[in-house]
């Protein structure tokens, strides 16, 4: 990201959003690190979520975003674009950074829902938004 964003073709500021998405696929939802700090984007979220996942879980979270510099979305931040990080939620992460870490924790049903959310969100935001 952070090479990304220093190395980008013209045209960064027309970027309206970065959604970072992090280990989405276990649990039955997402929880939107920064989602608060953008209601923009949590608003598409929960939006996209009603019309293409209904029942999926969306929670927005309120971040420091200083404390998120070092995030994969935190070079965004830094560059002025509203970034959030969706990270999977709903239920125990097993293995969470550990050696029992295994894709068996992931459901392919979740991983849909969370596609389904996350695509629809970015055409709104995407339609919606005049370049900054």
């Amino acid at each position: 990201a952070e090479h990304f964003v220093r190395h980008t073709l013209p045209g960064l500021e027309r970027c309206v959003a970065m959604l970072n998405l992090d280990m989405v696929g276990a649990g039955n939802g997402v929880w939107v690190v920064g989602g608060e700090n953008f209601p923009v984007v949590c608003a598409a979220l929960s939006a996209a979520r009603d019309r293409w996942a209904p029942g999926f879980g969306v929670t927005c979270g309120r971040v420091d975003l200083t404390a998120e510099a070092r995030a994969d979305h935190g070079p965004f931040l830094v560059a002025g674009v509203p970034a959030v990080s969706l990270f999977g939620s709903g239920g125990n992460h097993r293995g969470y950074h550990s050696g029992e870490d295994s894709l068996w924790w992931i459901t392919p049903r979740t991983i849909e829902a969370a596609a389904r959310t996350v695509f629809g969100a970015i055409v709104a935001l995407a339609e919606a938004q005049p370049a900054r």
